[in-house]
């Protein structure tokens, strides 16, 4: 599998998550909607990563983000990118572990955490992602086409 062609399987991963996530909240399936959320946070961040090369098996992306910033062409790109880190990191492994296993030391559930506000800021924290992510495919399509990326 090419980066790109990674990418691209990335972002359609990011967006079956958020979608199942959105039907999960309006479902009222709190937990669920910010599982699928995450998943699709962690999945828009790793096609990000896979533009720029391999993408390492781990749930704790912000950083690998961030090192890649320099390899951007744009100042818009280098923003996307800085905002992908940090939604990633705001939403990465703690949440990966709280949406999966709850609270362990709490002994709190991921039913017994997650609440509809919270569902929604997840699906929302999705969407920004997703469409970053969009985006940067977008540019490197063109850039295949013959423009810079």
């Amino acid at each position: 599998m090419t980066p790109f062609e990674d990418a691209k399987y990335r972002l359609k991963l990011a967006r079956e998550h958020m979608e199942d996530g959105i039907f999960e909240n309006d479902h009222g399936r709190w937990n669920k909607a910010a599982l699928s959320a995450q998943l699709s946070v962690e999945n828009s961040a790793k096609c990000v990563i896979g533009l720029f090369g391999p993408v390492a098996k781990t749930h704790d992306l912000a950083g690998s983000i961030l090192e890649l910033i320099s390899a951007a062409i744009s100042d818009e790109q280098k923003r996307m990118m800085r905002r992908l880190a940090e939604l990633t990191e705001k939403f990465g492994v703690k949440e990966h572990i709280l949406t999966s296993y709850g609270d362990e030391v709490g002994l709190k559930t991921p039913r017994e955490i997650y609440d509809e506000a919270k569902a929604i800021r997840a699906i929302k924290m999705a969407q920004e992602t997703f469409e970053i992510a969009s985006k940067m495919v977008e540019t490197a399509i063109r850039a295949e086409k013959g423009s810079e990326w």
